[in-house]
């Protein structure tokens, strides 16, 4: 059954009807999964695992600025940008809603996560971190510089040359705010924190609890997409040994311990 909300472009007014309609069908709560991440973080690859559920209906990033099915919600006030997660995570009776967050995106709104936990009614939330922050930043870059953030058959071999003081800030903010992430999820019954290196390591073990937690029976994680960026980081960073990284990532510098 095709999702029609993906079909067509709606007006704002719907917007409403939908969650006017979800308010009277239950559609949130234990029927939305929020897919939390960071960019670079293997978010596309833990969606297409999840999607291997039969009743599960994905939505791509639902604060993404081309994510305009009830039209543009940037710039809006709070209440408009709730609605527009609400409708973008409507899920029909017996379909469940996978929808991605980026928590760069939540705060750009003048969001917190408490504020979607509410708005969906406590839903279930997959959070997706890294723990290796330097392939994070560079994987990043790269598709900054290429455009390509998703691939079936694309592999990168780009080399760069990358700002020490940007990449400190890029590790301080993204440490701080899943450390913060962290703390809140822990102390919410129906969170579960999942590291990339682990699901892509091991996904079958790794996908054996999240769909334990959710509900679902196990199935074998499928994916269509590839891994982008493949090689070591010293031939992907030109000044990698001029920076001195070699030493700070032994030293841990640069990787995100939640414990």
């Amino acid at each position: 059954m095709a999702d029609w909300c993906t079909q067509i472009h709606l007006s704002p007014v719907w917007q409403y009807m939908v969650v006017l309609l979800g308010h009277l069908t239950g559609a949130w709560g234990r029927r939305t999964i929020i897919l939390l991440s960071s960019y670079r973080f293997g978010s596309s690859l833990m969606m297409n695992y999840l999607n291997v559920q039969p009743n599960i209906r994905r939505r791509g990033e639902i604060l993404n600025p081309d994510e305009v099915v009830y039209g543009n919600f940037e710039q809006a006030l709070q209440k408009r940008v709730l609605l527009h997660i609400k409708a973008m995570c409507f899920a029909p009776p017996g379909w469940v809603r996978v929808a991605k967050l980026m928590d760069s995106q939540i705060e750009q709104h003048s969001l917190t996560l408490d504020d979607v936990i509410t708005a969906l009614e406590q839903p279930y939330i997959v959070a997706v971190y890294r723990r290796d922050l330097l392939s994070a930043y560079v994987s990043l870059r790269i598709a900054q510089e290429n455009g390509i953030w998703y691939s079936t058959d694309t592999v990168n071999d780009v080399r760069m040359s990358i700002d020490f003081t940007a990449l400190k800030n890029y590790v301080h903010v993204t440490r701080q705010r899943w450390l913060d992430n962290a703390a809140k999820l822990r102390s919410y019954n129906r969170a579960i924190l999942v590291a990339y290196e682990d699901f892509s390591e091991y996904p079958d073990r790794v996908m054996d609890d999240v769909f334990h937690f959710l509900g679902f029976p196990c199935k074998g994680p499928v994916t269509e997409t590839i891994r982008q960026n493949p090689a070591p980081l010293s031939h992907k960073i030109r000044n990698y040994d001029e920076l001195g990284l070699p030493k700070l990532v032994q030293q841990g510098y640069f990787t995100l311990d939640l414990g």
